[in-house]
């Protein structure tokens, strides 16, 4: 079992992430930014659930909450390493011959994330999946505060929205994964990595991975400029790629109802040997080209270093 070191990895997602062994798997994710769950699992069974929710009371009382929810349980200390969770209870399952029986419940509530997070242990992971998870994956457990981008990582893929932006849809496919978010003020960010670059470049060009939608959109887009040669260096790296503008409206006869400006663009890791793309749309008059490089610069934070506490 991987201890929490360089051979574990991050899983993060809608506001939460932990590190875990690096043979565990999101299985099955389902729900929204503001609830939802997340089954993960080893390359023999499910090991341990995550679910998360925001309460839409401004005076959430967690405290109060944690006592109703776990009335009787034997309830004891497990000290959060990142310090994000002011609330927290731990439940381990009893043992029996020094062995865990049954299944481990953790709760924790974040004030800065607005977020409560419950997990699970499966009462079949076994005692040294058991002893992990106490001793360093929740532990582990940190947030995204409201105020601060949003990290996610899963299946050796990493990306970072801005503030505001929630979930909306994803396709997670083997050398293809993509996250779209969006804003309430109506802002909309595509990001997605598609590998190995290789193999993706001998089935299209970069400007037709730039150019087809993977996701279902009633605006229509019109390009404004159609996709050439680009480049820009951040945090001492260059990313070299092809970008594109345009236009995006509803079909006639709402055309001229919330119309968006947007600009795209893909780059390659050489590094990584990965496609990556980005695209943001925007009710504003000029596309905003920063929001691109700022989401291609952030790609695969997890792979650099440890998360910074957001």
């Amino acid at each position: 079992m991987a201890r929490h070191s360089d051979e574990s990895i991050w899983i993060a997602w809608a506001g939460w992430r932990l590190r875990v062994p690096p043979d565990w798997r999101p299985i099955r994710i389902e729900g929204e930014w503001g609830r939802g769950k997340m089954m993960l699992g080893n390359a023999t069974h499910a090991v341990m659930q995550i679910k998360w929710w925001r309460p839409g009371r401004a005076r959430f009382q967690a405290a109060r909450w944690l006592r109703e929810r776990l009335k009787g349980a034997a309830v004891v200390p497990l000290e959060s390493r990142t310090k994000d969770f002011a609330q927290t209870a731990w439940v381990p399952a009893p043992k029996l011959e020094g062995e865990w029986v049954g299944r481990s419940l953790w709760y924790g509530y974040s004030q800065g994330a607005g977020l409560v997070v419950e997990a699970v242990v499966n009462s079949s992971a076994g005692g040294d999946i058991h002893r992990a998870v106490e001793s360093w994956i929740l532990p582990s457990l940190g947030t995204s505060k409201r105020e601060a981008p949003t990290q996610w990582a899963v299946f050796g893929a990493s990306f970072e929205s801005p503030p505001g932006f929630a979930i909306q849809s994803h396709r997670l496919h083997l050398g293809d994964l993509a996250l779209v978010l969006e804003s309430r003020d109506g802002r909309r960010l595509l990001l997605r990595q598609i590998y190995p670059a290789d193999i993706a470049l001998k089935r299209r060009t970069e400007d037709r991975w730039l150019t087809v939608s993977i996701f279902k959109e009633y605006r229509k887009y019109r390009t404004t400029r159609d996709p050439r040669a680009w480049e820009f260096e951040s945090g001492g790296k260059r990313f070299k790629g092809m970008k594109r503008e345009g236009r995006k409206r509803l079909p006639f006869p709402l055309g001229g109802v919330a119309p968006r400006v947007t600009v795209g663009a893909i780059v390659r890791d050489e590094v990584l040997g990965r496609l990556l793309v980005a695209e943001h749309d925007t009710p504003e008059r000029e596309p905003d080209e920063s929001a691109v490089k700022t989401a291609l610069t952030r790609m695969n934070w997890a792979l650099e270093g440890a998360a910074e506490t957001r």
